[in-house]
């Protein structure tokens, strides 16, 4: 009896160490300036959770921490991010506030059948009053980098939230490796035995964005938090992680998932394809499945693949559960050119790309400069067989742009006198296109 006992004891422990997660005690929102969870207040519209209460500790989430301080609470300074989604939910309703757009049932319909939106709006993704209801499916979320100082610190790394009716079934939580095996433990959940922190006035739309009358009311708030070192991440297996995943119940009711920005990195966007193409010109386009705080991005050009030059800069959504696509024309051909992509964030941090190649097939036709080198001027030849608008542009060793001019070919033989007077001592490439041709490009030296 004495055995049974211990051993009942022993898969009790077990378990609760299995289940075991940060009980958060309150919570403080930007809903009509200032709210707090444990109060009688019913927010019915959208709110940004400001901070958290563990215990008599407030932690806050970096939305407003002014806010916090007007209102006399003293907390430690965090930064929180929901984590951008990348697969994997499928959902029956999206709930919003039900003032979201106007009072109750209201046209134009307020929402998208765009799950990923709902589970990273507001400021830093953390709107607590919009969301995903009776959810199911394994939502895999991209987490490629730890910081091992703040592993077992004490501090909450993850929060999870529930704001709808809680589930009796069971909501899993796990770090993955490359191959999609557990690193650590996986942690498990049943939301029905949390406390609920606030209640909110919701409605809700199905999938195919028809308003549900009969689901309107109030639902309860849920946030829980979890350490790390809760998922047996340590310092010999936190470089296996490369993404984190939640397994939902299929009565999960989400609002985001965020993470400590100061221990978890994710990468600001995640890019699906990068691609050039030739044409008149080098086409470059890429594609992103995922964008968080990007500000633009910019592409480089190399003739070698060691120096490398801006080509071009382009302005990025900037948040972004969606793809995205993206392209841009280079001028600056030649046979063989090298591109890299950088985004570069809101903050000045950047995030770099492999580079690519692309061999551009250049007609061969009748084209020729004299002298070379040259010390002055230089001529140029060019034998056609039609009349034709013709485009020269000068580069330098970098890929820089130096000149561009328009010029009129006609059938036969035609000269252009060509200043390079001016030009600094060094290297040079002429490029020459027409309306239906590229000519092989000339180098060009110039000498005092």
């Amino acid at each position: 009896m004495k055995i049974a006992a211990i051993l009942f004891l022993m898969v009790i422990s077990a378990f609760q160490l299995l289940c075991a997660q940060i009980t958060i005690d309150d919570l403080y929102t930007d809903y009509n300036g200032w709210w707090v969870g444990s109060s009688s207040v019913v927010p019915d519209n959208s709110h940004n959770l400001l901070g958290f209460k563990i215990g008599t500790t407030v932690y806050s989430t970096g939305v407003d921490d002014a806010k916090l301080a007007t209102h006399g609470i003293v907390f430690n300074p965090l930064q929180f991010q929901a984590l951008p989604t990348a697969s994997g939910v499928a959902f029956q309703y999206i709930g919003v506030g039900y003032e979201y757009g106007g009072s109750g049932n209201v046209t134009p319909v307020p929402v998208v059948n765009n799950p990923s939106l709902y589970l990273t709006d507001g400021i830093q993704g953390l709107d607590l009053g919009t969301a995903l209801f009776n959810s199911t499916g394994t939502i895999t979320y991209n987490t490629p980098s730890l910081d091992t100082l703040f592993i077992g610190d004490g501090i909450p790394d993850v929060l999870v939230t529930q704001v709808g009716s809680p589930p009796t079934t069971t909501d899993k939580f796990k770090f993955i490796d490359i191959n999609g095996a557990t690193v650590g433990v996986e942690k498990s959940i049943i939301f029905s035995g949390v406390a609920k922190l606030g209640i909110a006035q919701w409605k809700f739309y199905d999938a195919t964005l028809n308003f549900n009358s009969s689901l309107t009311g109030p639902r309860d708030i849920r946030v829980i938090a979890y350490e790390l070192s809760d998922f047996g991440i340590n310092a010999s297996n936190y470089n296996d992680i490369v993404s984190f995943v939640h397994v939902l119940s299929g009565s999960s009711d989400q609002s985001f998932v965020a993470y400590n920005k100061k221990t978890i990195t994710v990468l600001p966007i995640e890019l699906v394809n990068f691609s050039a193409s030739c044409n008149d010109n080098v086409q470059l386009n890429w594609t992103t499945a995922t964008e968080e705080n990007v500000n633009h991005f910019e592409v480089y050009r190399s003739r070698d693949g060691i120096t490398w030059n801006l080509a071009s800069s382009i302005p990025a959504v900037g948040n972004s559960s969606t793809t995205n696509n993206y392209t841009t024309n280079d001028e600056a051909i030649i046979e063989t050119m090298y591109y890299k992509l950088r985004s570069v964030d809101n903050d000045g941090k950047f995030q770099e790309f492999s580079p690519i190649s692309v061999m551009c097939q250049v007609e061969k036709s009748s084209w020729s400069l004299y002298p070379i080198p040259s010390s002055s001027n230089a001529t140029l030849t060019i034998s056609a067989t039609e009349n034709s608008i013709g485009y020269l542009t000068l580069i330098d060793v970098k890929g820089k742009l130096i000149r561009r001019k328009e010029i009129q070919i006609v059938a036969g033989v035609n000269s252009f006198p060509i200043d390079t007077k001016t030009l600094a001592n060094g290297t040079y490439f002429f490029n020459l296109v027409n309306e239906t041709s590229k000519f092989p490009p000339i180098k060009f030296v110039k000498i005092n």
